[in-house]
């Protein structure tokens, strides 16, 4: 564990205060009042993490995954009456609303379509609502419902170069950058003129940068001109490879060419060396920046500082992520709940959970509402270092808070009793997700299976496998290899080959 002693955070004297020989802190860590521990009792106590909800706030009907679907006509009919009012934002937040609510109740996203479609034709309005129904779907991971919606609108001649954009992101986040690039040309060929956020948004697509630069020959062919976005989507696309020299080359390509290299160009760059471990260079560059005479705004400098705090972390450096805090309060600036977060982890991940409790507390001395994340965090730090009671405390708070419809959470505190060995807590933990309307995701399936194989009970983890498969979660590779090490360790050998068939 870090002495205290070595870090420094100047202006924050309490965080220089020696610790107590406690292991745990001596506060309850989300509110700086007296802890009130309570006892690690059986599941049906009042100390067990189903209890906890009992003081949060009840979820509202609308996400209840019980609730009835809304009356689609009505929404559908709104959404056009609101698009011809020209009040877009409302629009949108509408359409954000009916999609979430059809895709968490797994009702079939193509029958908004057919009412938006159906009010189209009936009162002749305009196709601007599909495009940001594209968008909408595109933004919740529909991808293929985007893309099957844009099908249909061919076939109802609604096929303005508006929709472009939308479709072509949303290939690209299906994973399909070859098909977006195949549905580019097509339109072309119609006869639609592409701007350069099309482009821009195939670049971003891209994850090998001979896919990025042959859509930059195509936009010299058709005499597009690369803005500073298509310069940034390149930056991080070089970054995404580990090709930093690459990523500094555009931007003196940039300052060659008399574009202006922003903020943001410059924090993707700090941000690519931060992660790999590259300081000095990342340092260099936001020097460079400062140098360049940018007129930096706050959330730009938070960000820079944030990355470098984030890159010290990451190599176990902490004394060094708190100078980085030292220059930001020399330069003005009051470190961020990102900032806090970042450095939370830093300390837990080394051990140091007595620096993260003083650093929890001043966080909340200094008004910084801590997010999900940083919760998530300190409830992870506790687990490590054994302290259950006082989890099972910070996870009734993170209840209360509104965070129980997160996966996150409940997967941070599902992880937390399956390493302790606390199944029973765990399984109680997981049955309660749906109850409080949040969905199980594939990492909680994974979770609970690799817990139970810990403690040596395949049985009960292949009930996991069969819940996450009727709930048409297919099993990750990650979770064959918990339950063959499982079967392994029971020495099931003829198992293991019965599963290493089904992986095939």
């Amino acid at each position: 564990m870090l002495s205290s002693g070595t870090l420094h955070f100047r202006h924050y004297p309490s965080l220089s205060t020696s610790s107590t020989n406690s292991t745990t802190p001596n506060q309850n860590p989300s509110t700086g009042s007296p802890a009130t521990t309570p006892s690690p009792a059986s599941p049906t106590t009042s100390s067990t993490p189903s209890s906890a909800t009992s003081g949060s706030t009840p979820p509202p009907a609308s996400a209840s995954s019980t609730s009835p679907p809304p009356d689609l006509k009505s929404y559908c009919l709104l959404a056009h009456i609101l698009a011809r009012a020209w009040m877009y934002d409302e629009t949108r937040s509408y359409l954000n609303q009916l999609v979430g609510l059809f895709c968490r109740n797994n009702h079939s996203s193509l029958l908004i379509w057919d009412e938006l479609v159906g009010f189209y034709k009936k009162f002749r309005f305009a196709p601007v609502v599909f495009d940001m129904v594209l968008k909408v779907y595109a933004g919740k991971g529909e991808a293929y419902t985007a893309i099957l919606v844009f099908e249909q609108m061919k076939r109802l001649d609604i096929v303005p170069d508006v929709f472009t954009c939308s479709i072509v992101n949303a290939f690209c986040k299906d994973g399909r950058v070859e098909r977006a690039m195949e549905f580019v040309k097509e339109m072309e060929n119609s006869g639609f003129e592409l701007n350069v956020v099309c482009y821009n948004s195939l670049i971003d697509g891209y994850v090998d940068m001979e896919g990025a630069n042959r859509v930059l020959r195509l936009m010299e062919q058709k005499g597009l001109f690369r803005n500073k976005v298509t310069f940034t989507v390149l930056i991080k696309g070089y970054c995404k490879q580990g090709k930093l020299e690459e990523a500094e080359q555009v931007i003196r390509k940039m300052v060659e060419e008399g574009e202006i290299v922003d903020e943001y160009a410059y924090g993707v760059l700090i941000d690519g060396y931060s992660r790999l471990g590259k300081m000095s260079d990342a340092i260099r560059v936001q020097d460079e920046m400062l140098k360049a005479g940018l007129i930096m705004n706050l959330f730009v400098y938070s960000f820079s500082y944030s990355t470098l705090v984030d890159g010290y972390c990451r190599e176990g450096l902490t004394s060094k992520a708190y100078s980085v805090c030292d220059r930001m309060l020399d330069a003005g600036i009051e470190p961020t709940v990102v900032t806090y977060n970042t450095l939370l982890k830093g300390l837990c991940r080394v051990g140091a959970f007595e620096d993260a409790f003083r650093l929890w507390h001043l966080m909340l001395q200094k008004g910084v509402a801590p997010s999900e994340i940083s919760y998530c965090t300190l409830l992870d730090g506790l687990f490590r270092m054994g302290g259950f009671s006082k989890a099972l405390a910070l996870w009734k708070d993170i209840l209360a808070q509104g965070f129980s419809k997160s996966v996150y959470s409940f997967n941070t505190i599902i992880n937390g009793l399956c390493k302790m060995g606390k199944m029973a807590e765990a399984e109680e933990v997981f049955c309660r997700m749906k109850e409080l309307g949040c969905e199980p995701d594939g990492v909680t399936y994974r979770t609970l299976s690799d817990g139970y194989c810990k403690v040596g009970n395949t049985e009960e983890a292949f009930k996991i496998k069969d819940k996450m498969e009727k709930e048409a979660i297919s099993p990750s590779i990650e979770l064959y290899n918990s339950l063959i090490s499982g079967l392994f360790k029971s020495k099931k050998l003829s198992e293991v080959m019965k599963l290493l068939g089904e992986i095939k």
